[in-house]
C-alpha cells in the first residue's frame, strides 16, 4: 500500500494492490469515509488509516506501508 497526500490540492491517493487506487478529498477531515471504504472492499481498515495518517505527516511525498498477517495473541 503506497499514499500520497498533495497539499496544496489537499487530496490524497492511496494505491491498493487489488485496486488501483482509493482517492479521498479533504482527508484530514474525512478519514473517517476509509473505515467506511475498507469495510465495503474488505480491506485492513487499521491498515488504510494508518497509511493516510502517514501521509499526511508527510505531505508531498510517497509513503509505504508494508502490512503482513496479524500477530497471533
Amino acid at each position: 500500500m503506497r499514499a500520497d497526500y498533495d497539499s496544496e490540492a489537499d487530496v490524497l491517493a492511496i494505491d491498493l494492490r487489488t485496486f488501483e487506487r482509493i482517492a479521498l478529498l479533504s482527508p484530514g477531515a474525512h478519514i473517517d469515509l476509509l473505515v467506511a471504504a475498507a469495510e465495503l472492499y474488505e480491506l485492513d481498515g487499521t491498515a488504510l488509516v494508518a497509511t493516510a495518517q502517514a501521509a499526511l505527516a508527510a505531505p508531498d511525498r510517497i509513503v509505504e506501508l508494508k502490512v503482513g498477517a496479524p500477530l497471533a495473541a
